[in-house]
């Protein structure tokens, strides 16, 4: 199984005045292409912080982060925003999507940024393929205002993958849904797993957690197992 990702001492500490926060300490990990990880423990340990360093959403203040063997400290902004929008594919909660637009338009957002654009009819085949992935077809074109919560979420992890991601991060992605639909999510996000994606699941839910080939358990900013 080849190695995704891999952090060794990683640390994130926040500044308040004379304060410091440590978010994040000791953490080391290792993630393998294929698995699912869940990561849990009690609000307030660091779980999305975590997530956050993986993804190249924040920087750490120490450690090391390997990525695909590659020292993410090595990488330059163009390159550390390339990863998140071609390596990593992000689904959080509270769905992030634009109200007004459509699911196609939101779903089209990451590949606005891609380096290389392609042609529009490409780009067209892509959304339409991603929103067919997460059974949404048939509802392309309907704001996302107008969609029920499964369906947003839906249209969130069609995001997540338009641009064929290798490691989808999620934050608490059912938190906010009924157990039908968030058993559905969960449906889909395995799904994507068996099709060769690595997830990286944060929940404090541990029946969801349950579902995963392996589980990192965090308090106060450390794992506590792994």
């Amino acid at each position: 199984m080849q190695v995704v990702l891999e952090a060794s001492g990683l640390e994130k500490v926040y500044l308040s005045g004379d304060n410091k926060t440590h978010a994040v300490r000791e953490m080391s990990l290792s993630i393998g292409s294929g698995e699912s990880v869940a990561i849990t423990g009690p609000s307030g340990c660091g779980k999305t912080t975590l997530i956050n360093l993986l993804g190249l959403v924040i920087r750490p203040t120490q450690g090391q982060l390997l990525i695909d063997s590659v020292d993410s400290a090595t990488l330059t902004p163009k390159q550390r925003a390339r990863h998140r929008n071609q390596v990593f594919g992000y689904v959080v909660q509270d769905f992030a999507l634009i109200e007004d637009l459509t699911a196609y338009h939101n779903v089209e957002i990451p590949l606005l940024y891609r380096q290389k654009r392609g042609r529009a009819k490409d780009k067209k085949g892509l959304i339409l393929a991603a929103l067919d992935q997460v059974g949404l077809k048939g509802k392309e074109f309907v704001k996302a205002k107008n969609l029920s919560g499964g369906e947003r979420q839906r249209v969130a992890i069609a995001r997540a993958i338009v641009n064929s991601p290798r490691v989808i991060l999620a934050d608490e992605p059912t938190g906010s849904l009924d157990s039908k639909s968030a058993k559905e999510i969960m449906g889909l996000l395995h799904s994507l797993v068996h099709a060769g994606k690595t997830l990286v699941l944060v929940t404090h839910d541990q029946a969801l957690a349950d579902q995963c080939s392996r589980q990192i358990r965090m308090a106060d900013g450390m794992a506590v197992n792994s």
